[in-house]
């Protein structure tokens, strides 16, 4: 009601009443007017009042008024309000103040326009009133008007940057070179092996295989090159069909390597064999007597074929008498040069054959790769290719998430969800693999990483391994009364375990099948064309490389297999089969986007904790510790439940979205690096912040001064409110 009045009286009377009171004092605060503020908003514009002390005019019947530009400082002089003026209501000056921006000053009836303003009289100006010692400053200002925009229920994913042709020709020219160069040097081990004549079939077969080997890298190398000439190619297309090339190559080094040592070892062993025969019969000549004795029964004549040879002795059991003397037998390093002592050149030469006969167990590869040692590209294929390193711990999870195991075990908590519960003391049905395999173990079992899942009551089991409870040292009778009366669910986690060249890596994915579900309801993966890296590669499947011997030596011929013709049209997916699709393109699709990721830097939070973000800006990742991995679990069911309803029922929510929580590990012979985080939705993707909030609620010590921040800064509760005076929401 006050301010209605306000409106309805003259400028002069609104200055007089309520401005410039000298000794008048705030009925809401007791305090002296003097330094208070008033704000008059309409649409979006507000007029401040500034009421300060002003000396400079003594007359008390005369309000005098001046101005200036707050943009050129043009002033205006200091004249006294005229009667029009005073006649003016406060709601028509007002209304002049908020839309009148359009009047301006005169130009000068001199015609100098050096110092002419040309800004708005009633948007640029400061009015200022000055009667009794008391100045009232009226100032325009324009507002910003805040609006709270909640995160949406789904996330759209959208598809990466495209390549750039140029970079990514040039990338793949530099890796066909470094390729090129590796099968090369191959091709020149091999071809020392062709010395000898018994190794030409050797020879040949290696030849064949390696020929076949780089004939698929070239394959390879060719998709990537016909997928940037098409359009219809996206930039998932271009990096899958990169990753295949670098792990084609990678493979061959892997193979090849110790192949060649194999190969060069036998080589070795034979030619140390005939060296070692030769010193032998030489060393055997030297420890002969110049006369044998002579057995009973003999006439004591001496007879060259009668005498029985002086044998060295050996690691084997010493053969009957009047037995012929075993040329390849074998003989200690010692002995051998004892025999051999009268000739000191054979000795290096001699031990060194020797040596070589024993194989080492740290053989390096003899191959040099282009690839960095922390990375690892030959892990057994999953859903799509990815490039795991030691140095992005993200891309762990990424390779978990896309593995085979990973399904494999969704499909076995699938199945238990509808059977009985197994019992305490019993595992859930396991994938287990011992380094080194043991005999007799198939190809795929041996392709395939380490799988265990456990069980939710035997926290103090490690993951996947056996209870402690039944070991051998309890009796069946004591185990299966146990199992009959503790009946265990499965756990909702799963444990995978996977490793490659000597480096073990562990990821542990809670609550599989629950974030599974969810992140199909809330990730909307984009709308991806697969055909043509598919048609790609299938034509290139067709093509077989035909390689014969002939007396003019191999000759090779390209040969394609005709395409294999379907059936019929496909058959229609049930719910069921869509909503697992569903789901396995939201996990690919969170995959790739861990695939790359990078330190992030965030202030503002007091936990200490450490943060990431992937290379897409899309996700985050926020390391947790054991308390927080504590915490978690026990809301974890209700957290679910209460997103599954908000997307279900449409409702808004200011929850942040949480797609996973991991907890991985990266284990070498002197080094071991474990991590538990929680991947979570960026709010700030593809937004431009200008300022950042963290809010909790409290008014108590959550101010920031940022004159006193450096980089980043993060604004608390009190500098909100502060803001939202003259930005209100």
């Amino acid at each position: 009601m006050f301010m209605f009045e306000q409106y309805d009286i003259m400028l002069e009377q609104f200055l007089q009443r309520y401005c410039c009171l000298f000794n008048s004092m705030c009925p809401s605060c007791n305090l002296p007017m003097l330094g208070h503020v008033r704000r008059y908003v309409h649409s979006l514009g507000c007029v401040h009042v500034y009421l300060t002390e002003d000396l400079t005019r003594s007359d008390p019947k005369s309000i005098y008024f001046t101005s200036w530009c707050s943009i050129c400082n043009a002033t205006t002089p200091t004249v006294p309000l005229s009667d029009s003026a005073k006649c003016l209501s406060l709601a028509k000056y007002l209304e002049m103040r908020f839309h009148g921006h359009a009047y301006k000053r005169r130009p000068p009836t001199d015609g100098d326009q050096s110092n002419h303003c040309e800004h708005s009289l009633h948007r640029d100006y400061v009015h200022h009133f000055s009667f009794r010692g008391v100045g009232a400053k009226f100032q325009y200002t324009p507002i910003e008007v805040w609006e709270t925009d909640l995160p949406p229920l789904t996330l759209q994913l959208d598809l990466p940057k495209p390549f750039l042709g140029s970079q990514v020709q040039e990338e793949i020219k530099n890796f066909s070179v470094r390729g090129h160069e590796v099968y090369t040097r191959i091709h020149e081990r091999i071809a020392d092996l062709a010395s000898e004549d018994e190794n030409t079939p050797l020879v040949q077969n290696l030849t064949t295989m390696l020929t076949h080997d780089q004939f698929i890298f070239k394959q390879k190398i060719e998709i990537v090159h016909t997928l940037l000439t098409e359009r219809r190619a996206n930039a998932y297309d271009i990096n899958d069909a990169l990753a295949m090339a670098r792990r084609s190559l990678a493979e061959s080094i892997e193979l090849w390597g110790p192949r060649l040592l194999e190969v060069e070892l036998e080589a070795q062993k034979l030619s140390a064999k005939q060296a070692v025969v030769h010193h032998v019969d030489a060393g055997t000549e030297e420890l002969r007597p110049e006369q044998a004795p002579t057995s009973a029964g003999d006439d004591g004549s001496s007879n060259s074929s009668n005498v029985a040879p002086v044998e060295c002795p050996s690691e084997d059991t010493e053969p009957p008498a009047g037995s012929q003397p075993v040329p390849d037998k074998k003989f200690s390093i010692d002995q051998l040069l004892a025999s051999s002592a009268s000739v000191h050149s054979d000795k290096k030469s001699i031990r060194s054959i020797l040596t070589q006969l024993l194989p080492s167990t740290n053989q390096a590869n003899p191959l040099q790769s282009p690839f960095l040692s922390q990375d690892h590209l030959t892990l057994p294929m999953g859903s799509i290719p990815i490039h795991v390193r030691e140095t992005d711990l993200s891309s762990v999870i990424a390779y978990s998430l896309t593995s085979a195991d990973y399904q494999r075990a969704l499909d076995e908590a699938f199945s238990s969800v509808g059977g009985e519960a197994p019992a305490a003391g019993h595992s859930s049905p396991q994938l287990k693999r011992k380094v080194p395999l043991p005999e007799g173990l198939s190809d795929a079992e041996e392709s395939s990483p380490n799988l265990s899942r456990t069980s939710s009551k035997t926290s103090a089991t490690p993951g996947g391994a056996v209870p402690a409870a039944a070991t051998s040292s309890e009796s069946e009778e004591k185990i299966k009364e146990r199992n009959n009366t503790q009946p265990q669910s499965p756990s909702p986690h799963v444990s995978l375990a996977f490793n490659d060249n000597g480096c073990q890596f562990q990821c542990k994915i809670y609550f599989a099948r629950e974030f599974g579900g969810m992140r199909a309801k809330s990730l909307q993966p984009p709308k991806l064309d697969r055909s043509l890296y598919r048609k790609l590669e299938k034509s290139k499947m067709r093509e077989e490389l035909r390689i014969s011997q002939s007396r003019t030596g191999s000759e090779m011929e390209l040969v394609r297999k005709p395409s294999d013709v379907s059936g019929g049209p496909p058959l229609p997916r049930t719910s069921e089969e869509h909503a697992t699709d569903m789901e396995e393109e939201s996990r690919i699709a969170l995959a790739r986007s861990l695939c790359n990721s990078v330190q992030w830097e965030a202030r503002g939070g007091k936990s200490g904790s450490r943060f990431c973000k992937t290379l897409d800006d899309r996700f985050v990742l926020k390391e947790m510790n054991s308390k927080d991995i504590t915490i978690f679990e026990p809301f974890a069911p209700k957290y679910f439940e209460y997103i599954d309803k908000c997307q279900q029922l449409q409702l808004p929510t200011l929850l942040a979205k949480i797609f996973g929580v991991f907890k991985f590990s990266v284990k070498k012979k002197y080094s071991f690096v474990e991590r538990s985080v929680m991947v979570m939705e960026n709010l700030f993707y593809g937004c431009e912040i200008s300022n950042k909030f963290d809010l909790k609620g409290s008014e108590r010590n959550r101010l920031v001064d940022p004159t006193n921040q450096q980089g980043e800064i993060v604004l608390l509760d009190e500098n909100l409110v502060q803001m939202s005076w003259s930005k209100p929401l």
